[in-house]
């Protein structure tokens, strides 16, 4: 499977994309190369209030400092230190802001700011990925992705860590290490047309989104997106776990019987010679805890005037018919070993995600309301809002298989917030 990433940012100011290729075997459970990441192409809307920026640790260095020089407008406080770029020269920035968060003396973050109104550039978000992802890929020359998963949670959980691939016989999740998965931190700042100062509590939203990719596989595209948010009593943390290619609010299931040693039958425990001592494995659940009285033994009659196809379906992978190939979904219940028919009897978990219906906001006019508010500019001298989003392919996805590599995926993501004077 190949892939094409592509994120589009703050629908009123600007648009960033991603790009990227996946080669090899991708089904995640058996995954032996990533997905590259890399960053393609910007363009411009029609406005200079919201000005987008990245947010890094201090010790990373995007770009040559020595280009800027101190400015003390807006930081009014000891511990934020902010730098304008100098008339004569020109960088991927026009202002950076270095923040001492705990006031300890020690620079601790720093915000890299384009000038408002401006896109990230391909070579800058490049660079980003390239100093502060973990799956940063030298040799492409760009970040990768693997399928994972989240495994269980409801919508607007906290999503605290992503699992790997099980092996074949094996009902265990490895942790995520970073190497799988890509994470970008956005900051956003809202310039007042009044004063030119930038203003505090101010909220951003995912207007619109665009998510294509060959053969309709962009289903496993997930977007993990974390902000800090106003409310009418304070601040609270948000957790949205996006997918774009979803209209409604839906829902993975994150267990099942699959086939991860390509032999065209539905994984098992026990006897490697003796079928009867078999019995099929539902990957994602404690398999001790079901009940004997679900299994079924699998004969020859189980076929008998019924298409072989549909009985084999128990995950119902979609659109099968006589022709269509094994994959790690989509397999036969091998005659002789104990097994499942369906999954009646059981509450299989899932992973439940947020789609566009429940995200994007009403917008009267470039006024705002409802949908997700997903940051808000603090309440502070910064009047910053930071944004992080991890980006992932989940691997219970249907369209997570070996037959899909080789395609490419789109995906741009807008972000709108109200006009303010």
């Amino acid at each position: 499977m190949k892939w094409r990433l592509l994120t589009a940012m703050l629908s009123v100011t600007t648009v960033t994309a991603f790009a990227g290729a996946i080669s090899g075997t991708l089904a995640w459970y058996e995954y032996s190369t990533r997905a590259a990441l890399s960053y393609e192409g910007t363009s411009v809307f029609n406005t200079e209030q919201l000005q987008i920026g990245l947010k890094t640790n201090y010790d990373v260095k995007l770009v040559d400092r020595l280009v800027f020089e101190s400015n003390t407008h807006g930081t009014n406080t000891s511990d934020i230190q902010s730098y304008i770029l100098k008339v004569d020269e020109t960088s991927a920035f026009s202002e950076i802001v270095d923040v001492d968060e705990n006031s300890d003396g020690v620079l601790d973050t720093t915000y890299w700011f384009v000038r408002p109104g401006q896109a990230l550039k391909p070579e800058v978000i490049a660079n980003y990925l390239g100093k502060t992802n973990s799956n940063y890929d030298p040799i492409l020359g760009s970040n990768v992705l693997c399928p994972v998963t989240s495994k269980a949670h409801q919508l607007n959980d906290e999503i605290t860590t992503l699992y790997k691939n099980p092996y074949a016989g094996e009902n265990n999740f490895p942790l995520a290490t970073g190497y799988e998965y890509s994470k970008v931190s956005f900051a956003f700042r809202v310039l007042s047309t009044s004063n030119s100062s930038f203003l505090p509590n101010q909220d951003v939203w995912l207007k619109d989104a665009y998510c294509k990719a060959n053969n309709d596989t962009s289903d496993a595209i997930r977007l993990y997106i974390q902000g800090d948010r106003k409310t009418s009593t304070g601040r609270e943390e948000t957790h949205t776990l996006f997918n774009p290619s979803s209209d409604e609010d839906s829902f993975d299931v994150v267990a099942g019987l699959l086939d991860l040693n390509k032999d065209g039958y539905y994984d098992y425990t026990g006897s490697l010679f003796d079928k009867n001592k078999r019995t099929e494995l539902i990957y994602g659940i404690d398999n001790q805890t079901i009940d004997s009285s679900l299994l079924h033994r699998f004969t020859s009659n189980d076929y008998e005037n019924i298409n072989a196809y549909e009985y084999n379906n128990i995950n119902q992978y979609e659109d099968i018919d006589e022709n269509s190939e094994f994959n790690t979904f989509y397999a036969r219940h091998d005659i002789g070993t104990n097994g499942f028919v369906d999954y009646t009897g059981l509450d299989l978990p899932k992973a439940y995600y947020s789609g566009k219906n429940s995200i994007y906001p009403i917008d009267d006019h470039g006024t705002l309301s409802g949908g997700k508010i997903l940051t808000s500019t603090s309440n502070d001298t910064l009047a910053i809002a930071s944004l992080d989003m991890t980006i992932f392919l989940e691997g219970w996805n249907h369209s997570v298989i070996d037959q899909t590599i080789g395609y490419y995926y789109n995906l741009g993501l807008t972000f709108q917030i109200n006009r303010v004077e």
